[in-house]
């Protein structure tokens, strides 16, 4: 995997990648809406059960 050490993209390329899978998070959160909510609960309660919804 040396090669992976190697891999240059542009600034634009690493946007427009980023911009895909943000899109993409935001379209599974959005089809797995309850998954998500249990997820979200669970993880507010190894983190101590505050009220961190808004952060994701």
């Amino acid at each position: 995997m040396q090669e992976a050490e190697n891999f240059i993209i542009s600034q634009k390329q690493a946007h427009a990648f980023a911009v895909a899978v943000f899109a993409d998070i935001r379209a599974y959160r959005e089809a797995h809406q309850q998954e998500f909510e249990e997820f979200l609960k669970a993880e507010q309660q190894k983190e101590g059960g505050g009220d961190n919804e808004e952060n994701f």
